[in-house]
């Protein structure tokens, strides 16, 4: 049997030596905070990220036609060339434009126009429209499908199967997504939609117009 003096004592002995095993959290904190991640050199090796460059960052060449309507004096159409998407198909209109390589749109025609589809134009060989040429020769290949026909105003190289890619153009007056892959889109109609629509009722189901539509006037904006 103890007594209690010598319980009281034995309850005192604990508690001192418990007292020394109590964990500081102030002192485990700054244990945390001092401890640093060991530097093994690979960021100085490694160096700053390359800087990514830019995809197209020239400004599209910019295109007009000038086409007189119902007598009245010629009236403006821009377009805008996706250079950078199509480049090839756009330095052949670029090209033709003014009429660099002996060959140009001025004086040609719009002799195709389908209500609710284009206008197609672009016969510079032979003014009856019979032929076209390309600034690279007869027929140039088709450069890509990238861009789609996404509503009205979009221009477009007309021909006649794969591969026959000439100085014939259309703009669009609806959205004929089934020429999606099949015929190569390098502009837009940016000025003159309403000269555009003008154009559009001198035309027919068949194609064939009910009156003259010439490009007065072209080049380069």
């Amino acid at each position: 049997m103890l007594e209690s003096g010598s319980s009281d004592q034995m309850e005192m002995n604990f508690e001192r030596h418990t007292s020394k095993l109590t964990l500081d959290p102030v002192g485990l904190t700054s244990a945390k905070q001092e401890f640093k991640k060991p530097d093994l050199g690979f960021a100085d090796a490694a160096g700053p990220e390359p800087p990514v460059p830019p995809r197209h960052s020239q400004p599209n060449p910019a295109e007009f036609f000038d086409i007189p309507m119902d007598g009245e004096p010629s009236d403006h159409i821009s377009f805008e060339l996706f250079a950078g998407e199509v480049p090839k198909a756009a330095a052949n209109f670029h090209a033709l434009s003014p009429g660099e390589k002996g060959l140009g749109y001025k004086g040609s025609g719009f002799r195709r126009i389908i209500l609710g589809f284009l206008c197609q134009g672009g016969y510079i060989t032979h003014r009856n429209g019979t032929d076209c040429k390309s600034v690279y020769g007869e027929k140039a290949d088709d450069e890509n499908f990238i861009l789609k026909y996404r509503g009205p105003g979009i221009l477009s190289v007309a021909k006649a199967g794969p591969h026959t890619n000439g100085s014939r153009v259309f703009i669009c007056t609806a959205k004929p997504k089934w020429l999606d892959d099949k015929q190569v889109v390098f502009g837009k109609a940016n000025e003159g939609r309403n000269i555009v629509e003008s154009m559009e009722r001198s035309g027919s189901r068949n194609g064939k117009t009910s009156k003259k539509i010439t490009v007065a006037d072209c080049g380069q904006i």
